[in-house]
Order: structure tokens, then sequence, then C-alpha cells
């Protein structure tokens, strides 16, 4: 297999403000090569739950090259590999996003998801998060560092394939919920209760993964005086979870979808409602 994991760390909640990028390259079952860069944002603006999670500020990247000058470095190496990421939504998303901020060609790339690789491979994990799995593995690295994630993203995808094979690639069935828990699984096209307290379509609806690979539903509010919730146990019980606490700090590495609102909107929107 011919690829290479790639992880973006972001400075705010939009995909075209990369600050990091990390890349492994995998050829003939192993990691043959490693790199990292930090990049210039297109806007130095860095949000405070994005900096607490990758620890990466400001005028750490002040002076560091702007995106198009290092995809240049690597852009050769890259081309007709299949790419792999950990949440590969999020990543595919963030190098789009950032072709299309600087006006650069936006090839056919194709991505595989290594966080569904190890779901299919173990699917007996209380969950699949980069650090659990790579825990899992044995796999020694140093967790929302660009660089070090590619490279936990590339083991666990070898690992993955050395497993179950082919069979990796196979999108993983929904998880069965946990024992106690009266919240279904998330599948798509299922109206769930948020859906319902919504109203129907068109109502903004954040999905999000929980720290157990669950899936979760978070309204955001829209009218004045309402109040963005989550069908998760604790926002079935009017708490403020921590899968909407992340959303106000401006972490988003946990989000799977976000239907009928930009994300940028919905995560200021959820940030104001959260600090009145």
């Amino acid at each position: 297999m011919k690829a290479v994991a790639i992880d973006f760390e972001t400075a705010n909640e939009r995909r075209d403000s990369a600050c990091a990028i990390g890349l492994a390259w995998i050829d003939d079952g192993a990691v043959t090569r490693r790199e990292y860069r930090l990049i210039r944002p297109p806007e130095m603006r860095f949000h405070p739950g994005n900096i607490r999670v990758h620890g990466i500020w400001p005028e750490q990247v002040a002076d560091e090259p702007e995106f198009p000058e290092i995809w240049a470095a690597f852009a050769d190496d890259v081309r007709d590999r299949l790419f792999i990421a950990h949440n590969a939504a999020f990543d595919s998303a963030v190098l789009a996003g950032m072709l299309a901020r600087y006006g650069m060609s936006t090839p056919q790339f194709r991505f595989a998801c290594s966080l569904q690789m190890a779901r299919r491979a173990w699917p007996e994990l209380p969950g699949h998060r980069l650090n659990l799995v790579s825990e899992f593995l044995g796999v020694s690295f140093q967790h929302h560092h660009a660089g070090e994630d590619a490279f936990a993203c590339a083991q666990i995808a070898l690992a993955a394939l050395r497993k179950v094979g082919e069979a990796a690639f196979e999108p993983a069935r929904a998880r069965a919920p946990r024992r106690g828990s009266s919240a279904p699984a998330f599948t798509p096209g299922r109206k769930s209760r948020i859906d319902r307290l919504a109203g129907g379509r068109g109502h903004p609806v954040i999905t999000v993964r929980g720290s157990r690979g669950d899936a979760w539903r978070v309204r955001v509010a829209m009218e004045a005086g309402a109040r963005t919730s989550c069908d998760c146990p604790a926002g079935r019980f009017g708490r403020l979870c921590r899968h909407v606490q992340a959303l106000a700090d401006g972490v988003i590495d946990h989000v799977i979808t976000c239907e009928n609102v930009e994300l940028a909107e919905a995560v200021q929107r959820i940030s104001r409602q959260i600090r009145r």
C-alpha cells in the first residue's frame, strides 16, 4: 500500500485556518518518512479552545510560511497516494478549505479513515479515539501534535490492515448502545429527539462523537431565550454537557456533521449563549 497519513491542527473553528500539518508516508507496510510543519494561517485569529488542544500560539507561527509554500514542498510526494486520517472528514475538509482559500487547484484526493478502520478491526474497544487506539496498540506519541498524530494514524492503519485485511476499509457498523444507556446509536436519516424538538427540517443540528464512540445530536438554539441542547444522557437531564461545552470553547475535532448552518456560525452562537 502506498499511502500518506495526514493530520492538521487549526487556529480556530474555520476549516481554512490550518496552523500545523503532519505527514507520515507508508510504503510496503511501514512508515518510511515523517514531516511536520507549522503554518501561518491566512487569518491570525487563534481561538483559546484550539490553543488549549494543540498548544500552538500565534507568535509561534507569525514568521512561518503560509500554506501554498508548505504544500508546494510536498505536493509531488503525495501525488497519487491514498490519504489516511483519523476522522478523515475533518482533515479532508481542512485540506479542501486551505486549497480553496488560496485559489489552488483541488484534485480528487482519495481519503480513508483510520477511525473507521479501528472500529472495524477492534469493535470490542470502549472507544476509538486516536489516543485510545494508540495506547491499545502500544504506539507512543504526543497527542495533538500534527506530526505525531499522523504517525499514530499510520500505525493504526497498518495494524488494522494486518488484523482484518482489506475489510479494514469497509465502513464500521453503528455501535450498539452501551449497557444501561437508553440512547440508541446514531443512524443517518433517523429522526432523533433533537430533531423533534427542533420542529422538523431546517434547524441547525451538529452531530458530535462522544468519548466512547457514540454519536450525539446537538440542537443549536436560534430563537431568543432558547438554549442549545444535546440528546446525550447529561443533556436529557437539562445539564450543560461536555459536548456543548467543547463546542462553546471552539473545540471541533469531535464534530461529525453540521446541518443547516455553517459550523463557524453555530460555534459562535453556542459560545455566546454559554457566556451570557
